[in-house]
């Protein structure tokens, strides 16, 4: 299920949910919508052998591991549901024609019929109110549909705080340094690169990678970011970005810093083979929001992308 189906079904079950009174053939046809925007084929009108015992759909869907045909009984009151349903959906269960039982109560269950279920049909029944069926239909989106959905929201938030940032230098300081992080890979890209951050606490010696294509060819420069309010960073700092940057063959490295470097950080720069290493401190990283901010609001770039990188920085 994706996230549209997602919202069209939270919005069938704010209906069934919130509307007083509601009919039960109105209810059961509900959460027959709502179990096909889930991607199930409800079936309307499934039966035991024992008329009595009539379910008002059913649907055939993987849970504990096996595909299980789950018939359904709708109570469509606001009053508790009680034992004697339970025992009904009980025997459902154990009828052989379904595997298990749902029963979904607007009205929630009485204790009692809570304890029977409980003690007598893990399993095989599943007592489901409205908000345990806004939980398990929330649960029916494809993990990478959540994590991208997810992704979006926190790339729109950092997007913001770079603006804020290019407005108020002053809450650069009130970032944390994984969010200034993500902050950066919104400005690099805004300006043209293609990024790669780095996984949260992986100490490989930088946290982007960025890329972009000029006249040259393609070029691929690494940045290490690091904020921190009591230390600087100074020569182990930058030996371990010289060593990566010589090892992945990038066309240069940025080390940028809130809180500025050690004097002796140029003694971390000891291979001649390294590429251009360059330093940039807060203003650097203001720069860099107030960019996303032209860029955001119409302004186009008029130096190459290496140049505008390098810009307001020390090379060392």
């Amino acid at each position: 299920m994706n996230r549209y189906a997602l919202a069209t079904a939270t919005s069938i079950l704010d209906h069934f949910e919130a509307t007083p009174p509601l009919l039960g053939e109105e209810a059961n046809q509900l959460v027959q919508s709502i179990l096909r925007c889930c991607g199930y084929t409800a079936t309307d009108s499934g039966f035991v052998e024992n008329h009595e015992h009539g379910v008002d759909c059913y649907f055939i869907a993987p849970m504990d591991g096996h595909t299980q045909r789950v018939g359904v009984e709708v109570k469509s009151t606001v009053n508790k549901t009680g034992v004697d349903t339970v025992e009904r959906a009980l025997a459902i269960a154990g009828s052989g024609h379904f595997d298990r039982s749902w029963i979904i109560a607007r009205g929630g269950f009485t204790k009692e019929a809570e304890q029977l279920a409980e003690s007598l049909g893990p399993g095989k029944l599943d007592l489901l109110t409205p908000t345990d069926l806004r939980s398990w239909v929330a649960k029916q989106v494809a993990d990478s549909e959540v994590q991208q959905f997810d992704m979006s929201i926190i790339r729109r938030a950092m997007q913001d705080l770079a603006r804020e940032i290019a407005l108020h230098p002053e809450s650069l300081y009130r970032r944390e340094w994984r969010d200034l992080e993500r902050i950066l890979r919104e400005v690099f890209e805004r300006m043209g690169f293609r990024t790669h951050l780095t996984r949260p606490g992986k100490d490989g010696g930088f946290d982007l990678e960025l890329s972009a294509r000029d006249a040259d060819g393609l070029k691929t420069f690494l940045v290490e970011v690091k904020h921190w309010s009591e230390k600087r960073p100074g020569a182990a700092v930058l030996k371990k970005l010289v060593k990566v940057s010589i090892e992945r063959a990038v066309e240069g490295a940025v080390l940028l810093s809130t809180s500025g470097f050690t004097r002796t950080i140029n003694s971390g720069l000891l291979e001649a083979a390294a590429p251009a290493i360059r330093l940039g401190n807060d203003t650097k990283i203001v720069g860099l929001c107030r960019t996303y901010y032209r860029l955001s609001t119409g302004y186009w770039m008029e130096e190459s992308l290496s140049d505008a990188l390098n810009a307001g920085t020390v090379l060392i």
